[in-house]
């Protein structure tokens, strides 16, 4: 595996083994109704500008364009490198609906503190941040979707 493929992934394996017992403390902005609008809403084919947050390097942290259709993922553009995104980092980004099911497992583990915050229109997450021990460093994961548009074919 080379090194721009094992960071990401030693990112991603850290954020899943290092959830701990401490008391959460949630700053949420209407979880529950975002979801709701977001499932209201019916969408399935759309493209949002996402970043990862954290203490991680390129290509995992730069602004990419995720293009779903029929909600799969379809495409990813970087738009920090202005190129397509590498096939082999496809697994790093999701659509809304695995954002969604990454917000649950990550509260799963009971975080020492969360912030989520929801897109009033959409009901997408548009930021959101885990600092999943309190005391160590690093160890933080969040994303924050920049920008979002629907496709026609939604109405």
């Amino acid at each position: 595996m080379n090194k721009t493929v094992r960071f990401p992934v030693i990112c991603l394996f850290l954020f899943l083994i290092l959830g701990g017992c401490h008391r959460t403390v949630n700053e949420s902005d209407t979880p529950l109704q975002g979801r709701e609008l977001w499932q209201a809403r019916n969408i399935y084919s759309y493209q949002f500008d996402f970043s990862w947050i954290c203490f991680c390097g390129s290509p995992f942290i730069d602004n990419v364009r995720v293009f779903v259709k029929n909600n799969s993922l379809d495409s990813l553009y970087n738009i920090t490198l202005d190129r397509p995104v590498d096939r082999a980092y496809y697994s790093n980004y999701k659509t809304i609906d695995e954002l969604f099911t990454f917000i649950d497992s990550s509260k799963a583990l009971e975080p020492a503190w969360f912030r989520e915050t929801y897109d009033s229109q959409w009901g997408y997450p548009n930021k959101v941040f885990f600092d999943y021990q309190s005391g160590i460093a690093d160890e933080e994961l969040g994303f924050e979707i920049l920008s979002f548009t629907s496709y026609p074919e939604n109405e």
